[in-house]
């Protein structure tokens, strides 16, 4: 059993397998071209730097919506601020984040 889920975990690492007959298989690896990896490592440190030059209160409240899953309510409670200002919080987070990724060029970043 133990090799079968090996297989799996494998396989599914590999990409699809796309039949083209009936007895022919062909495997989809994929890949990624090296300078499209250091792109993106780029724009990580890019956004962390960003996020890292927000206001603290903004910063944390960000930080605990997006990466720690937390909801308004949650946040209100942790940093002991009203439900309201929290969200008035993130809209701000939100807003300099964005700013500040535009004017260091990142134009395209997704939620």
């Amino acid at each position: 059993m133990k090799d079968f889920q090996k297989y799996q975990l494998r396989k599914k690492r590999r990409g699809q397998v796309i039949s083209l007959h009936q007895e022919e298989t062909v495997e989809i690896i994929s890949y990624r071209h090296p300078e499209n990896i250091l792109e993106s490592k780029e724009k990580i440190a890019l956004i962390h730097r960003a996020i890292f030059q927000l206001p603290e209160n903004q910063r944390q409240a960000l930080l605990l919506k997006k990466f720690e899953d937390c909801s308004v309510n949650e946040i209100a409670s942790i940093m002991g601020l009203s439900y309201k200002a929290v969200e008035s919080l993130l809209s701000r987070a939100k807003k300099n984040l964005k700013s500040a990724l535009l004017n260091i060029g990142l134009k395209n970043i997704k939620k």
